[in-house]
């Protein structure tokens, strides 16, 4: 669904993406350094391509297609290079807030130019001006209402609009068994055979809204044009169409790292190598540039895929799709396409990213906007360029230290040891910015994220907030392995700015945290006070500690709010409101829960306690087989325990913690080692609730303490 939607962005026929998608999954799968990641064509790559093939084209896109396709052979040349000299950390350096600017361009670049197709109107096939695209709107809208279009077209586009935008807050266990596309794609196809019923031989005039596969064959192939090779417009197309390949692919294969289950650590150079002997191959017979991909991939990691050749057989089951059931998929409407592509576009403008590259400090707006409305009238490369050079001034000038970030921005300040205790320690002089992040980041992935590590900042003046982002990264990822990661030395750097990323810098003093509270949070507080607890509602962005149990090996935790403190029976307990999310991008679908972490005095045997509807998507796919008490039958049917050790999880569920557990609520309860966990309902819990919760822990602390005199 993504091949077809990205080849509807480019103005590419439908086969270049599946071209892409196929060479991407058998190059990557035998030659990549990623062990989950699906390749095809990237959705920032695929705007780049957009702008790139209007501009060759001289504004017309079907002129710069095959233009385009000589800008991906060099592109995937340069990507070969660079991974095989092991240079990605030194390219790998744009600013977050430029980065952010680029991609907000090229979403509203995709949502203007997918627009028509929503509404069932004809794909732009030139451009002129933006004044001249949006000057068509009013006409297309009022066709649209009027019924004077096809009505069925533009409902059944927006219909598919609507889906993709609540799919995330859907609950529904049935819904989220199928990524949103997939959805789609199904659902496309069956409104389009029941209108072919329903329409009669009308519809045929409305053929050029479906999909349209050329046969499998000599028809696939095109080969690129050389012609515009020796002009500065190509050059400066192909360099930016290359630096947003490379940030898109590195990016999105450190985020599937992140939810690889067997918690490895792909290598990135060997990675992108393959990725770009892909591009070369795909773009010279008519495809689509390679890019690793986030959406795909985080369906690939819940489907719980463990090595690189699931990648292969993704590429393969699509080859044999595409020719075999050619009939169907060309049943597929356009609007529902661009409904998709629409939605993906503002998820990439959405006005939610401007806010807050304005909370990290003036100085990333100013270089957000620039990047934006440079890279929109220049272009990508020169977009990125300015944005870089300005927020580097800008930064020396609110750091107020310019000559000293100047005489030390190229100097290696990074020095990277091990310690007595077997642990690691990286530390950074004098600043700390996206210049040298590269170097920071290299020395990083030298360690095993298994290992425990401390980054030291006490020698600097500046860290900016490009690497603070990228080391939230790296202690989740150590979290998640086993490992420990620390920060220390910024407690000395003030903000200036009441944001977790905005640069700290040695002067000024950081807002107070104290604000308004809702009346569950007063209601908290109170309660807290009342029991002798520490209630905190600042948000904390960090996994820790719950990134320990088995319910949080696929999703990623975001941050914690409203945590409190205290003990229970002599043993220590943090609640907090946990914000996370399973899945990415489009696929991504948001949770919020309430849950308790509590640490006991000895090693418990680990185990998972739930009813099945929770269990099945935490446990199965681990092995571990349903645990059953004959003596307790009604235990037994309403509840699904798991482990690994059998005979250790039956010696601790004596009848007592049974008898305790069956008057409860029906709360998911995990064991890891000396930790355990507990939560009702995967949503947040009421005051009422959470005092029951906690009652709840209080009886289970008590039945712990007995069992370790």
């Amino acid at each position: 669904m993504f091949a077809l939607g990205l080849s509807v962005v480019t103005h590419a026929p439908i086969e270049s993406g599946v071209i892409a998608v196929v060479i991407g999954g058998l190059i990557t799968g035998v030659f990549g350094g990623s062990y989950i990641n699906i390749s095809g064509p990237g959705i920032h790559s695929a705007a780049v391509w957009m702008m790139g093939a209007l501009i060759l084209g001289e504004g017309k896109f079907s002129n710069g297609y095959q233009l385009m396709l000589s800008s991906g052979v060099i592109v995937g040349l340069l990507l070969i290079l660079v991974g095989a000299l092991r240079q990605i950390h030194r390219l790998d350096f744009i600013p977050v807030s430029v980065r952010r600017g680029i991609i907000s361009m090229l979403g509203i670049w995709i949502m203007i130019s997918q627009f028509p197709s929503l509404l069932g109107g004809d794909a732009y096939e030139s451009y002129n001006s933006l004044g001249d695209m949006i000057s068509t709107y009013p006409n297309l809208l009022r066709n649209a209402v009027m019924g004077e279009s096809a009505y069925w077209l533009s409902g059944v586009g927006l219909v598919a609009l609507m889906f993709m935008i609540f799919y995330s807050s859907y609950q529904n266990r049935f819904i989220r068994t199928l990524p949103a596309p997939l959805w789609l794609l199904i659902g496309g196809i069956a409104v389009s055979l029941y209108i072919t019923v329903i329409e009669g031989e009308s519809f045929t005039s409305y053929k050029n809204q479906l999909v349209f596969i050329s046969d499998f064959g000599k028809d696939w192939l095109h080969s690129p044009h050389w012609e515009t090779v020796g002009t500065m417009k190509f050059w400066v197309v192909t360099l930016g169409f290359f630096m947003v390949t490379l940030n898109e692919s590195v990016t999105n294969l450190r985020i599937t790292d992140s939810l690889d289950v067997v918690q490895r650590r792909s290598d990135i150079n060997k990675e992108i190598s393959a990725l770009g002997l892909a591009t070369l191959l795909s773009c010279s017979i008519g495809g689509l540039n390679v890019s690793a991909t986030v959406a795909q991939s985080s369906t690939n990691a819940q489907l719980k895929a463990h090595t690189r050749w699931s990648g292969v057989l993704s590429a393969i089951m699509l080859l044999l799709i595409v020719i075999f059931l050619k009939p169907w998929l060309e049943q597929l409407l356009i609007p529902i396409l661009s409904a998709m592509m629409l939605y993906i576009g503002y998820r990439m403008a959405a006005p939610s990213h401007l806010r807050s590259i304005a909370e990290i400090g003036w100085e990333d707006f100013v270089a957000f906007a620039a990047a934006f409305f440079i890279a929109w009238e220049y272009g990508i490369l020169y977009g990125l360029l300015s944005g870089i050079v300005i927020i580097f001034v800008l930064q020396l000038i609110v750091s107020g230290k310019p000559g000293f970030i100047l005489r030390y921005a190229f100097r290696p300040n990074t020095l990277l040891y091990e310690e007595e205790n077997s642990g690691y320690l990286l530390s950074i002089k004098h600043y700390g910015s996206f210049i040298n992040l590269g170097r920071i980041r290299e020395q990083i992935d030298s360690v095993p994220s298994s290992s425990d590590m401390v980054v030291d900042f006490s020698l600097a003046k500046y860290v900016d907030q490009n690497v603070l982002i990228q080391l939230e990264y790296y202690e989740e990822i150590f979290t998640r392995r086993g490992g420990r990661f620390e920060i220390v030395g910024v407690d000395d750097l003030p903000i200036r700015v009441h944001h977790p990323f905005a640069s700290w810098m040695p002067f000024g003093s950081a807002p107070s945290e104290e604000g308004p509270l809702s009346s569950r949070q007063e209601a908290l507080a109170e309660w807290a006070e009342e029991e002798g607890y520490t209630f905190r509602p600042a948000a904390w962005y960090s996994g820790h500690p719950f990134y320990a149990f088995q319910y949080f090996r696929v999703v990623r935790i975001e941050g914690q709010r409203n945590r409190i403190h205290g003990k229970l029976n002599g043993l220590s307990f943090i609640l907090a409101d946990i914000d996370y999310h399973e899945g990415e991008f489009i696929a991504r679908g948001n949770t919020h829960s309430t849950m308790i972490y509590m640490k006991s005095e000895k090693k418990l045997p680990q185990f998972v306690l739930d009813k099945e509807r929770l269990l099945d998507k935490v446990a199965a796919f681990a092995g571990f087989s349903d645990i059953n008490f004959e003596n307790h039958p009604k235990f037994s049917a309403k509840h699904r325990l798991q482990g690994v050790n059998e005979k250790a999880i039956r010696d601790f569920f004596t009848d007592d913690f049974i008898s305790l557990i069956e008057k409860s609520e029906d709360y998911h309860i995990e064991a890891r080692g000396n930790q355990i966990m507990i939560f009702e309902k995967e949503r947040l819990a009421t005051t009422n609730e959470i005092k029951d919760m906690v009652s709840f822990a209080a009886e289970l602390a008590a039945f712990l303490k007995i069992t370790e005199e």
